[in-house]
């Protein structure tokens, strides 16, 4: 056993022992570089091949250097997990590819992703991808085919063998998610080739209607499981369907089971599922059940079914009175539908509960079958044993239903190919039977068919098929057999079972084509003859043949001809041939030409032939043009010379069926885009093949929720094109469609693929990080918003703010933003702030266009300031010593005053206010001030200059250096102070009285603090 949690994977016997590990997943990229090697970021994937006994283990690399995202995939070279392994990485650029789900299928590992941004905080919609398994399989490089399915999807899973019998050869991987709408499965049918990359399918979504149900917590939030002793409430993944969508061939059917989790009344259970295919690669619900048989929540389910068709489902349970535990149930294939029956059983109680705010409970738990016995379920899920937030633990255990194991009964199934065969009169076809042995079958089947009409005939190569194999069914018709369709039941017998299948074979009139080719006549009718020819009773089929030369020497040719006209439509001439010639070919030969009497031309069929095996063999096909007249002619030559005479048989001389009637589509373009509530349409081409006539309907399928199409005409005859129109509404879902246009005529049915990209409308969006700032009053802070353009918007977004408080204001840096871009938001506020927790709405506008987001600013009281009257709002100058020509002025940084020192009016030397205060103590605190200069005069004559003396130190520092401006503005000044120093502070200003002209001077201070 291999599991694997998180960073690490360990391997255990079935007794529990442990074999390796636990190691970090990377350990298995040692050596292989790159990321692979260096990052261990998790969300893996272990899985078992047990078609080719292999290992397969998956996680990606996310870390560094971004934006390269890899899937990295490793795949034992053996069955021995411990052993080497086969190392590759798969990379998604610039796209993280979240939530992977891997699946084996035969012809690739499937897997599926959510893709996000490179951010990861916007969902671009689900992804599905095929590894070359034939290659990784080997350690040949190995590439993936991909396939976007747009926005409207996510948490797709892929289907996941189980068991011994594969699918039926070219059946798609089958993926299937929640549908677009409310109580829907959405499914697709993914082909894979390899050889030729453009023949690779996804086809859907196709939606199933389930039980109506609704989401658990109520839609809205996830996180709504309680757990004993704790108010933490754990997520149920309610919003996805849940690892695996196990898949199991019972020969007769197949099944796929998969579930989810639900609202159960006031709790929440397991929704589970069985689906089962049908023709066209499509799938269909067989039953569907809720399993909650109290009022505990049940959820993180994994479900899949043994080889007899018993279901086994593992989960967790939890209640208000319970700590997290793992339990299982399950139903016996014969139980009534939708039903768990076999009780509950319990794999561990937990001893505690998860807390500290951690309401994740994983990503997925699986459940898979012992391929040992294909009986055997193994589980594995989390628990918690002690009450904490991230020590959770893993349990492995097994379960199985009584009854599992015994072997169904061998047995075989037979089927024929293909469907339909059309010939004329006097032609010939083949069909081939194949016979599929099941349960070990090994017996020899012996085959035979029925209901040919008059004149036609059937026989098997070989005619019986031991265990499983193919055999030829050859169809010949006499020129006279009777016309009509014809149903052949082909049986195969092998003792007391008898299976059987049906095929339909049409025969036209030979009209206008060769005439007894078959010379079942007796005679040779229709034919001219020349030399030695007799009707032989050694024939291909039938009873006779033509001979062609004598069983004596002969001397010279001897030949068969018939002239006919090519029937329209026509199938290419061909004829049987058996040589008996015992010399060699320069003096004795066989041969045959057709000459094109209308065009003017003759082809050599059989050059000169010269065999003596006794074989009949077929000549090549001979394409003819409807219409024309046409000469073949069957030659035989012999030399005369004693003892090897030469002479050949000719039969089945016939023109094959023409191609049906038929028609292909063709659409363009391939695709196109559409903004919602607009429209847009593509050309559909209908081109009859081989004398098609008939009338061709057409439809299309696979558009996403408000997007609807119309054809116009609604149908084509025989030729001709349509114009498929597109409308969208204005709430149409946004994303990729792969769209499906089909043609149908009878049981002619044929289509082409397209896309139709819906895009919204050109918008923005607006936001802003962080979402919540924290400043004290007088100072400021920052947020940078940003604005997102979407679908080709690049119109000016204007940004505003409101929701600031009293004392506060908020500023943009710049103030519009053209298309998509970022601005700073500075928050500002003053020393009379209101102190409190605001939100602030952000506006972005453009036209017609808003959008809004909100931050919050918390405004904390500042400290209890050291500098007394600081912000000067006490209308005077207390707490300060004045000097010189010093005054209150009602022009202030914030609030309603300021100090002037200095005057307006000349004033001659040094005018200066003071303060003596001691720092606080500690580290870190600094003193700030605003200041605004009026100096019309120069910093030779007239300043203003700040000085401060640590006291403690008996230092002093120039703060402000002397300044002359007269620019109006408030500008801000701090110095970093030593905590207990003493410090005297002097803001001065100095006018040098010049008169003529007066040229007063003087300086206002504000909003001075130790903060």
């Amino acid at each position: 056993m291999l599991e694997i949690v998180n960073t690490d994977f360990a391997i255990f016997n079935k007794s529990g022992s442990t074999i390796y590990g636990p190691v970090p997943i990377n350990t298995l990229w040692s050596g292989f570089g790159g990321n692979c090697q260096a990052d261990n970021d998790g969300d893996p994937i272990a899985k078992y091949d047990s078609i080719a006994n292999r290992w397969v283990i998956s996680q990606f690399a996310i870390t560094s250097p971004n934006p390269d995202f890899l899937q990295c995939v490793a795949v034992s070279q053996t069955g021995d997990p411990t052993g080497a392994y086969y190392r590759y990485s798969f990379s998604y650029g610039n796209q993280f590819p979240d939530y992977p789900k891997m699946a084996v299928w035969p012809d690739a590992y499937y897997i599926t992703f959510n893709m996000f941004n490179s951010a990861g905080n916007s969902f671009l919609g689900g992804e599905a991808c095929a590894y070359d398994r034939t290659s990784m399989l080997t350690g040949a490089a190995a590439t993936q085919q991909c396939f976007s399915l747009g926005a409207n999807y996510g948490g797709l899973l892929p289907s996941d063998f189980d068991g011994t019998r594969q699918p039926p050869a070219g059946s798609p991987n089958y993926l299937v998610a929640d549908g677009a709408v409310s109580n829907q499965l959405a499914y697709w049918a993914f082909h894979t080739d390899w050889a030729n990359s453009a023949n690779t399918t996804l086809t859907g979504p196709t939606t199933l209607a389930t039980a109506a149900f609704t989401s658990p917590c109520g839609g809205n939030v996830n996180a709504c499981v309680p757990q004993s002793g704790t108010s933490q409430r754990l997520d149920t993944l309610g919003d996805r369907l849940m690892y695996r969508l196990a898949y199991r061939n019972f020969g007769d059917h197949e099944a796929l089971v998969v579930d989810r989790s639900i609202a159960a009344g006031s709790s929440v259970g397991i929704r589970w599922y069985e689906l089962r295919t049908g023709g066209g690669n499509s799938l269909g619900i067989v039953q569907q059940g809720t399993y909650a048989p109290d009022a505990n929540y049940r959820w993180m389910g994994s479900i899949a079914q043994d080889s007899s068709g018993n279901i086994g489902l593992g989960y967790s349970v939890s209640s208000s009175s319970m700590h997290p535990q793992i339990r299982y149930t399950g139903r016996l294939v014969g139980d009534p539908a939708g039903t768990m029956t076999q009780g509950e059983g319990t794999i561990i109680a937990g001893a505690g509960s998860q807390n500290g705010n951690l309401s994740r409970w994983g990503d997925y738990s699986t459940i898979a079958v012992d391929p040992a016995d294909d009986c055997t379920f193994w589980y594995a899920n989390e628990y918690i044993p002690s009450n904490g937030s991230f020590n959770w633990r893993t349990r492995i255990a097994s379960f199985k239903f009584p009854g599992c194991g015994t072997p169904p009964a061998p047995d075989f199934t037979i089927s024929a190919s293909p469907a339909s065969q059309t010939i004329i009169q006097g032609g010939s076809t083949s069909y081939t039977v194949t016979v599929t042995a099941q349960n070990g079958f090994n017996s020899a089947v012996s085959l035979s068919a029925g209901g040919f009409g008059s004149g036609a005939s059937g026989v098997f190569n070989p005619t019986s098929v031991t265990g499983g194999g193919v055999s030829t069914l050859s169809v010949t018709t006499t020129s006279g057999a009777a016309m009509g369709s014809f149903p052949i039941t082909i049986s195969g017998s092998s003792g007391s079972l008898t299976h059987s299948t049906s095929v339909t074979l049409v025969v036209n009139s030979a009209t206008g084509g060769v005439v007894n080719g078959g010379f079942e006549t007796g005679n040779f009718t229709g034919w001219t003859r020349s030399g030695a020819t007799s009707v032989s009773t050694t024939p291909h089929t039938g009873s006779f043949s033509a001979q062609v030369g004598s069983t004596s020497p002969f001397n010279g040719d001897s030949t068969i001809a018939q002239t006919f006209t090519a029937p329209t439509p026509t199938g290419p001439l061909t004829f049987w041939y058996q040589v008996h010639c015992p010399d060699t070919v320069t003096y004795d030969w066989a041969t045959a030409s057709l000459t094109d009497n209308t065009a003017g031309t003759t082809a050599t069929l059989l050059s000169r032939t010269c065999s003596n095996s006794g074989a009949w063999v077929q000549s090549s096909p001979a394409s003819l043009t409807g219409g024309h007249s046409y000469t073949l002619n069957l030659l035989n030559h012999d030399d005369n010379y004693p003892g090897d005479p030469t002479y050949t048989f000719f039969d089945d001389v016939a023109l094959a069926a023409p191609p049906a009637p038929d028609f292909a589509i063709a659409v363009s373009p391939s695709s196109q885009s559409v903004v919602q509530g607009s429209g847009t349409s593509y050309t559909v081409t209908v081109t009859a093949q081989n004398g098609f006539v008939d009338t061709v309907s057409l439809s299309a399928s696979g558009f996403g929720s408000g997007a609807s199409p119309t054809f116009s005409p609604t149908s084509v005859t025989g030729s001709g094109t349509s114009t498929l129109s597109v409308t969208t509404t204005s709430d149409a879902a946004t994303g990729s469609s792969p769209i499906t246009i089909t043609g149908t005529s009878g049981t002619l049915n044929h289509s082409i693929g397209a896309t139709l990209v819906v895009t919204g409308p050109p918008d923005f969006a607006i936001s802003a990080t962080p979402s919540s700032r924290t400043v004290t009053v007088g100072n400021s802070t920052t947020y940078t918003v940003t604005v997102t353009a979407t679908n080709g918007f690049g119109s000016a977004v204007t940004l505003g703010a409101i929701g600031f408080g009293a004392g506060a204001s908020g500023s943009f840096s710049p103030a519009s933003i053209a298309g998509g871009g970022s601005s700073t938001l500075t928050a500002t506020t003053g020393s009379t702030a209101t102190t409190g927790t605001y939100t602030i709405t952000i506006t972005g506008s453009s036209g017609s266009l808003s959008h809004t987001a909100s931050v919050t600013l918390l405004v904390n009281p500042a400290p209890a300031s050291v500098i007394v009257n600081g912000g000067f709002e006490t209308g005077d100058l207390t707490g300060w010593a004045t000097s010189g020509a010093t005054s209150v002025s009602s022009t202030a940084h914030t609030g309603t005053h300021s100090a002037q020192v200095g005057s307006s009016s000349p004033f001659s030397g040094d005018s200066s206010i003071s303060q003596t205060f001691t720092a606080p103590t500690g580290t870190g605190h600094t003193l700030s001030f605003w200041y605004r200069v009026v100096c019309t005069d120069t910093v030779t004559y007239d300043w203003a200059t700040v000085t401060l003396k640590d006291n403690t130190t008996n230092t002093t520092t120039t703060v402000l250096a002397r300044t002359c401006t007269n620019n109006g503005s408030w500008v801000q000044r701090s110095v970093t102070l030593t905590g207990g120093h003493s410090y005297t502070l002097t803001l001065i200003d100095h006018d040098d009285n010049w008169i003529n002209p007066p040229d007063p001077t003087y300086t206002l201070y504000d909003d001075i603090s130790v903060n």
